[in-house]
């Protein structure tokens, strides 16, 4: 074979493909601006979601929720309206104890609690629609997450229960990754030689990364510990939820952590949680009990054999509503 012959690549078309390769930069560069230029022009400004806020924090009622959607967005709803947003509303398990359900929403996206219904009422403000919707009128009688402080803490030891005082201490060094469950500077303190035997309303972190009020109550051992509240409404019903913080619970490591509820001293309900549970449910009827006394004691007793990362939290409250209607 002649070594004279040409090689393909050094043929006219080759030539002209490499000798214009700035050419097709060039285009790539202008559909990448184009693009970015059309993403940018499709996000709401800040101005949109501050006067979607301002309208939103004039209406307002007390037995109103808040959220966004999509739910990725949370943090601009809390950078615009974070000061009109109780820890309660931020972490709440249903929306029982609301009568409406606002949402500020972008790109079209419905929040995932709200009713099937459409929306009572629809504004929009540049990018940002404020929606409102109405919900069934609020059965919750009596929040034992709002009132905690309030309830008697004691924990078991050798069989003799033993108090766990109310204290202001200094805040504990939590609420970072890995370094746990932000501690509030006033709570039950049950030893202070076990940084988490305290009992106190927080909002932590499921399962499922969502946030959640609740009353943190870390297990001791195989003795209960227990937070008992005297002559509150038994209403007609009560809904339990209860969950790990998720650091504690994302390994799937640990042991199960036993509930016991009471009402007036006898056993009314019990959960056990396994690791993979997530935010658990639990519901039971306290007619019966109130029928006779339609106030009296609530007792939320937690346990577990193996107590280390055992970070257990609930949240509960008592209903004027009998099952199943106390469902969400």
């Amino acid at each position: 074979m002649s070594n004279s012959a040409a090689k393909p690549e050094s043929g006219p078309f080759f030539r002209a493909l490499f000798g214009w390769w700035w050419l097709g930069l060039l285009v790539f560069a202008l559909v990448e601006a184009g693009g970015h230029t059309v993403i940018r022009a499709g996000v709401p400004s800040l101005a949109d979601w501050a006067a979607a806020a301002s309208f939103a924090r004039g209406e307002l009622q007390p037995r109103d929720q808040i959220v966004v959607a999509p739910a990725w967005a949370d943090p601009l709803l809390r950078w615009c309206l974070g000061d009109g947003i109780s820890p309660a509303m931020a972490g709440p398990s249903d929306l029982a104890a609301y009568d409406r359900l606002w949402a500020l929403s972008i790109r079209g996206a419905r929040p995932g609690p709200a009713p099937a219904s459409k929306p009572e009422l629809t504004r929009r403000f540049g990018r940002v629609q404020v929606l409102r919707w109405r919900l069934p009128r609020s059965t919750v009688v009596y929040d034992l997450v709002e009132h905690v402080k309030e309830a008697e803490v004691a924990i078991t030891r050798r069989g003799q229960r033993k108090p766990c005082p109310l204290q202001r201490l200094a805040p504990g060094s939590g609420g970072g990754l890995g370094l746990g469950v932000l501690a509030p500077a006033e709570r039950a303190v049950c030893d202070r030689g076990r940084s988490s035997l305290w009992v106190a309303p927080v909002v932590v972190e499921d399962l499922d990364l969502k946030p959640r009020r609740c009353v943190w109550q870390h297990p001791a051992g195989a003795e209960p510990s227990r937070v008992a509240f005297h002559d509150v409404p038994l209403g007609q019903s009560l809904v339990f939820y209860g969950g790990l913080y998720y650091e504690h619970e994302r390994m799937r490591q640990g042991g199960p952590v036993q509930v016991s509820i009471s009402i007036n001293g006898k056993a009314a309900a019990r959960m056990v949680h396994q690791d993979g549970d997530g935010w658990k449910r639990l519901a039971f009827s306290t007619r019966e009990a109130s029928q006779s006394r339609p106030r009296g004691d609530i007792a939320v007793e937690v346990s577990a054999e193996n107590p280390r990362r055992r970070g257990f939290c609930w949240a509960a409250t008592v209903r004027e509503v009998p099952l199943p209607e106390a469902q969400p």
